[in-house]
């Protein structure tokens, strides 16, 4: 059996880290302008507009990124982009590093990764039992695909990967990590899904700033299989988990890959968290139609045909407002206390 998860930066906020698009913004704009030049100071003064913020996304910056382009030559462009790779890799670090990651959550930790369904509501998690009886008498896998740049994953398990538990006489395994998007220090990639999303059509042909600003460009660029290697676990997966992902505009070519997934035989957990509405025992038909609409927003990303997705819909799972992968992590200062 192949299970794929799906992390975004729900993920690394589950853990306490502060990286919020709007954290990393008001760090930002507190940055000492001595000695920025002209295309950043010019860049900083259009981030103090309103619309700026009010984003709560990082899709939403880099889709924003993506419109400001029109007022920029490819120099200007090439300036901005490495400037920013710059800030926002040193501040995931610095945020990264303020975290313990303590080893002793590692079986909590795996304990997540092999039963995402126990989340579920009873019936539920029946029929996935059901579904994963047919992977009785084989090994399982399990694969993670982060959209973060952080190393949060990599260091609750020690950076172990391999066995993690068995089921019967087979193995399930943790077999790979994969940072779609690279790391902090090696390939960050911030950008755009594709170059229709950057307004000025004249950058589009710019190998200088495609290379940079869209993302399966600058993937390339690195001369690197991830891309590729994530397609074929997400095409040949039996089931997928998606957590801490705001299904964003700038990376809807994946979307569409699990959408295509979803059309065989595959299901999908999707893990929803949402503070301001929750639902208490007397509000299950509420709960439902919430669910209902959180599997129609996600389909809406995907290229299925509208005729095919309420069958689709049966496939898939909504865990919301779950306790999934709350560890039990906090600041090195406050755990000192």
């Amino acid at each position: 059996m192949n299970i794929v998860y799906l992390i975004g930066n729900g993920f690394d906020k589950n853990l306490g880290m502060q990286t919020d698009y709007q954290d990393f913004y008001n760090h930002y704009l507190k940055l000492s302008s001595d000695n920025d030049t002209d295309v950043v100071k010019t860049f900083k003064q259009e981030l103090e507009k309103e619309r700026y913020k009010k984003y709560d996304k990082w899709s939403d910056l880099e889709l924003a990124i993506g419109n400001y382009l029109e007022y920029l030559s490819a120099e200007e462009a090439v300036e901005l982009h490495g400037h920013l790779v710059d800030n926002l890799s040193k501040y995931i670090k610095l945020e990264e590093d303020k975290w313990p990651f303590d080893k002793d959550q590692k079986s909590v930790f795996h304990g997540y990764l092999m039963n995402p369904h126990s989340r579920l509501f009873p019936t539920d998690i029946s029929e996935i039992n059901q579904y994963r009886s047919q992977w009785n008498n084989s090994g399982w896998h399990i694969r993670i695909i982060t959209f973060n740049y952080s190393m949060s994953v990599e260091r609750l398990i020690n950076n172990q990967k391999g066995k993690i538990s068995s089921h019967g006489t087979y193995d399930i395994n943790l077999s790979e990590i994969e940072h779609i998007h690279g790391f902090t220090d090696d390939r960050l990639i911030f950008g755009v899904n594709d170059d229709s999303q950057i307004a000025n059509e004249k950058l589009r042909g710019e190998g200088r700033v495609t290379n940079r600003y869209v993302k399966s460009d600058c993937n390339s660029s690195y001369r690197s299989a991830h891309d590729a290697k994530c397609r074929q676990w997400l095409s040949k997966a039996n089931l997928i988990c998606t957590f801490g992902l705001s299904f964003g505009d700038t990376d809807k070519k994946w979307w569409e890959l699990v959408g295509e997934t979803l059309k065989g035989d595959c299901k999908m957990i999707l893990f929803e968290y949402n503070k301001n509405k929750n639902f208490n025992g007397n509000q299950g038909p509420d709960r439902m139609e919430e669910e209902e609409a959180i599997k129609d927003r996600f389909l809406q990303k995907t290229n299925i045909e509208e005729s095919l997705r309420e069958k689709i819909k049966k496939n898939i799972y909504v865990a919301y407002n779950t306790d999934m992968f709350k560890l039990n992590i906090g600041k090195q200062d406050e755990r000192k206390a």
